[in-house]
């Protein structure tokens, strides 16, 4: 990972986060759902710590901790909403769709890191 730029640091570990999920509704056995379960903690693990870095190299020294901690609201904020969408989706929509709900987030994450990398900004 150190060899990478941070944005596409970013970007590999939220599709790894994404793609596990999706491949998870497909996968039954106690073995590929713990090497998917694998490939989600190293997505999720670098990911936290890559975005923290994104976040710190991205923002001026005078507002670099509002910014980390807006993330890290943000991030306990979707803790709390996670957990009672995807409850509420199994109960009227099907697990299916929570799983691939999941995959297309972390698709649209994923797009927003590439754009703001092709910007410069």
């Amino acid at each position: 990972m150190e060899s990478l730029k941070r944005e596409h640091s970013l970007i590999l570990t939220t599709l790894l986060v994404g793609f596990s999920f999706l491949i998870m509704v497909f996968v039954s056995s106690l073995i590929g759902i713990a090497v998917l379960t694998g490939i989600f903690i190293t997505g999720r693990a670098g990911g936290l710590n890559i975005a923290r870095s994104f976040i710190a190299d991205s923002l001026h020294a005078d507002i670099r901790t509002t910014g980390m901690s807006l993330s890290d609201m943000v991030q306990y904020g979707a803790r709390i909403i996670g957990p009672l969408f995807a409850g509420f989706a199994i109960d009227f929509i099907g697990i299916g769709f929570v799983f691939t709900s999941v995959f297309i987030i972390s698709l649209f994450g994923a797009g927003l890191v590439l754009v703001y990398s092709r910007m410069g900004l």
